[in-house]
């Protein structure tokens, strides 16, 4: 027989968060592996349970290799149901709307899972004729309803990862500043 497991550009950010949850209950029990499998395959938990251990294990190392998965790093343009969307690189010009949004959604670091599918709807806007919609804070709740069931996992971690990298470089221009900043006051009290 034959079973079909996600690869990680096919689970949804609503999965992942299903998967996450049952992960963080702490509890590394068989029966959480076999509500995992029973997200990423086409199996039920009813059926899972008719099938010898040794098999169950063999899909838990599996499914650990899916879930542990690195991104691949580059954030593209996603098509989701004919639609076309593209990350917004340009945080630089990022309108008061969309960095008061973003803000409001990233701030608290152990939210960040539950809100990725947000995050997402903030930074990924629809492309028609090759240009970004205007953002509008309206607007995101309904694509981030969207992304939820719809945007594969692997394209959040991207995102996730480009924060990660300019959350390095902010703090590396941080303390330049800061070590500037106090050596000119050392120079300035002698």
């Amino acid at each position: 027989m034959r079973i079909n497991i996600k690869e990680i550009k096919d689970i949804s950010i609503k999965e992942y968060r299903e998967i996450l949850t049952i992960i963080e209950c702490g509890n590394d029990s068989i029966e959480n592996n076999v509500k995992i499998i029973s997200l990423l395959t086409d199996i039920t938990e009813k059926d899972l349970l008719d099938y010898d251990y040794n098999s169950i294990i063999k899909l838990v190392e599996i499914v650990e290799g899916i879930i542990g998965k690195e991104a691949s790093k580059d954030i593209n343009e996603v098509e989701i149901d004919g639609i076309k969307y593209d990350f917004d690189k340009r945080l630089d010009k990022m309108t008061t709307g969309m960095f008061i949004d973003l803000y409001n959604f990233t701030k608290d670091g152990e939210t960040i899972i539950d809100n990725l599918h947000i995050i997402s709807a903030i930074l990924f806007r629809e492309k028609k004729n090759g240009r970004l919609n205007k953002y509008d804070s309206e607007d995101v709740m309904a694509r981030a309803d969207i992304f939820n069931e719809k945007l594969s996992v692997s394209v959040a971690q991207n995102i996730c990862f480009f924060f990660l990298i300019l959350r390095m470089k902010l703090l590396e221009k941080i303390v330049a500043f800061l070590e500037n900043k106090l050596k000119q006051e050392k120079v300035n009290m002698k």
